[in-house]
């Protein structure tokens, strides 16, 4: 297992690992996840999933913005006691939504949205890295999401209820997609967050290195790609005389063209070049 996965040689190889003890990885993952809240369950006949406390300063924080209240004057009522709100104003104004639901149901909904969130974001990884296809990217990504589950960090997440998983696949799918409106997914999540802001920079770097390849890549003549060249020019003018002038018929394969501002000999095989 550890030659397998820890190999950043063969990406292939891991998913195929990964595809091949999928059921295993699912089965051993679901315990370890709710063997914690079982056991607290029947030691103190409550089961508790996680805290939840996030999402509901951040449905606070909505509702306080639609009633006109001050969002940093003090601490926001939540059920759990009052929190201060430490997100911009813009971040408000995109919870507000999460006013039309009532908390217990944004609490339950963590879990679900935290795993359809990860499985988008293991599957985007696994298509651009190893680029499987099929059943083997089904159940590769299905292993990988049940494994990286688990991790502290995502674990810690899940419990509080946090966006820093929304935010994690906006800016992947904002990386990774072709559109010319790039950067705006990265912008809104640095108006919530600001350590997104990181990836604007990189999207402006990135775009100004591309237009500057692209302005110095030198231009094909439109007959290069075997086509004749116009007819009617003569050597050193950029295309070649026409049988009709008395040129030899090689010329119309051959001549030189002019491209980016130096002259390149085309010759057809056998002419003599001078």
């Amino acid at each position: 297992m550890a030659s397998v996965l820890g190999s950043a040689v063969d990406p292939a190889a891991q998913v195929r690992w990964l595809s091949r003890h999928m059921v295993a990885i699912l089965v051993t993952s679901a315990a370890l996840f709710a063997l914690p809240a079982l056991l607290h369950w029947a030691g103190t006949g409550t089961l508790i999933l996680g805290d939840f406390l996030d999402v509901t300063v951040y449905r606070a924080g909505g509702s306080a913005l639609l009633r006109g209240e001050p969002l940093y004057a003090a601490d926001l009522p939540v059920a759990a006691g009052a929190f201060p709100f430490t997100y911009p104003p813009f971040a408000a104004v995109l919870f507000t939504p999460l006013t039309l639901l009532p908390s217990w149901l944004c609490r339950a909904l963590v879990i679900p949205v935290h795993l359809g969130l990860l499985t988008a974001v293991v599957r985007t990884c696994l298509r651009r890295s190893a680029r499987p296809a099929g059943a083997e990217l089904k159940r590769a990504t299905m292993a990988l999401t049940a494994l990286v589950f688990l991790l502290e960090p995502l674990a810690w997440t899940m419990w509080l209820g946090q966006i820093n998983l929304v935010l994690l696949a906006v800016v992947l799918w904002d990386l990774t997609g072709r559109s010319r409106w790039a950067g705006v997914g990265a912008g809104i999540a640095a108006g919530i967050k600001l350590t997104p802001a990181l990836f604007i920079g990189y999207l402006l770097v990135t775009r100004r290195s591309g237009r500057r390849a692209r302005r110095w890549r030198p231009r094909r003549p439109r007959w290069a790609s075997g086509s004749s060249p116009p007819l009617g020019t003569r050597r050193g003018t950029g295309a070649a005389p026409s049988p009709r002038q008395g040129g030899s018929p090689r010329w119309q394969a051959g001549g030189t063209c002019r491209c980016t501002g130096c002259w390149r000999g085309c010759w057809a095989p056998g002419m003599p070049n001078g």
